[in-house]
């Protein structure tokens, strides 16, 4: 079967900041910390925890275009899904913010199942869009010639994604994220949960290469 390759967004970002994969300082500062109490180590202090707010975004971002990758693909509506860019309208969280992907997608299969959901895909429409008809949208994605409008492909396919989720599927894909990178606020975990404060310089250091810092004592 045939597919296509086009640049659009990917849906539903603004959900992300005030749901479970907002930034959790606390929650990552209380992970490192018992780590810390496992290892003999003093606790940390927020100030001491070298947090990168650029590479939360990043870790998200790349993790969600897995997550809906997955989704769309068990579809079979969607071959592959690769991240670009995250487009930030405001710098102080995700609202507003986009994710740009490229799509690799079968045109056929994803106007297939526009046609078999049609009357709630122009209840989507209409909701959703000042230029809101539904049959003008199924006519592109029947052709495929119209998907040149940068926002047409990702809005379409945002519509098969919660068409298909029946319940609330943030905690599915907080989980789905932290599997892999279970404390993405911080910048080295391992560093962190071992880390050694040298009482004369206030430099941190690993163990292992005490020996470096000796000038000191």
């Amino acid at each position: 079967m045939k597919t296509k390759i086009k640049q659009t967004y990917l849906p539903v970002l603004s959900d992300l900041y005030e749901t479970y994969i907002k930034p959790d300082e606390l929650n990552e500062m209380y992970l490192i910390n018992t780590q810390r109490q496992e290892n003999n180590l003093d606790p940390l202090d927020f100030e001491d925890l070298d947090f990168d707010d650029e590479m939360h975004k990043n870790i998200v971002c790349r993790g969600y275009t897995s997550y809906i990758e997955d989704l769309l693909s068990d579809l079979k509506i969607v071959k592959r899904i690769k991240f670009e860019k995250l487009v930030s309208h405001r710098g102080y969280n995700f609202a507003n913010d986009s994710i740009d992907v490229e799509i690799e997608f079968f045109p056929e299969n994803l106007s297939k199942y526009i046609n078999e959901h049609f009357n709630s895909f122009k209840k989507y429409i209409k909701d959703r869009y000042i230029s809101n008809d539904a049959e003008e949208w199924k006519y592109d994605t029947e052709n495929f010639t119209e998907f040149s409008d940068f926002h047409k492909l990702g809005s379409c396919l945002f519509f098969v994604y919660l068409n298909e989720s029946e319940n609330n599927i943030m905690p599915d894909m907080y989980f789905y994220i932290r599997a892999t990178n279970v404390y993405f606020g911080v910048k080295n975990y391992e560093f962190e949960t071992k880390k050694v404060k040298c009482p004369i310089c206030g430099e941190f250091y690993l163990p292992e290469k005490e020996n470096e810092h000796l000038h000191c004592k």
